[in-house]
């Protein structure tokens, strides 16, 4: 990217700050984040979403659970499974104890990933649940296709509340 023959734009800045993070080259990916600075596309989301890695190499800053559930809600949004398991091994390493919204974040990761074998399992390990985690699954079943299961889903949370009353 620092030839004449490549132009630098949004959509190589990420590709290749993913291959450096991938072969555990931070002092090249510093080097793309100064020349991110440069060129100005700091601003660009896709941009700084990729630079995320990065930045925590430089600065060794450990994740908290708010982080953590905002990296899983990106992943969803992106479709990114590979980082989404990424950050669930990294929350099995650190022990880092799934409360409801962090469930709900990875169950709804593997849902709009389209994996709802792993975001049922989520789903049914999780000892307390939210309003929020059933429709990320009724979201999930109906957006990859399962229209029934989503039906089912909805109509037995349905029954459930009312039986709570």
């Amino acid at each position: 990217m620092g030839g004449n023959d490549v132009a630098p734009n949004h959509y190589k800045f990420p590709i290749v700050v993913k291959g450096f993070v991938v072969i555990g080259s931070s002092s090249d990916g510093e080097k793309v984040h100064g020349r991110v600075l440069k060129l100005g596309f700091e601003s660009d989301l896709f941009v700084r979403n990729a630079l995320i890695p990065i930045m925590l190499q430089e600065e060794e800053i450990e994740p908290n659970r708010a982080t953590i559930v905002s990296a899983l809600i990106s992943c969803a949004n992106t479709g990114d499974l590979n980082k989404g398991h990424l950050i669930y091994a990294y929350m099995k390493d650190n022990e880092i104890e799934a409360d409801v919204l962090l469930s709900t974040a990875l169950l709804t990761m593997y849902a709009k990933c389209g994996t709802m074998n792993l975001a049922k399992k989520v789903f049914d390990q999780m000892p307390d649940r939210s309003v929020v985690s059933g429709n990320a699954m009724i979201v999930g079943y109906g957006l990859h296709g399962h229209g029934e299961k989503a039906l089912e889903m909805f109509l037995r949370d349905g029954e459930e509340r009312s039986n709570a009353k």
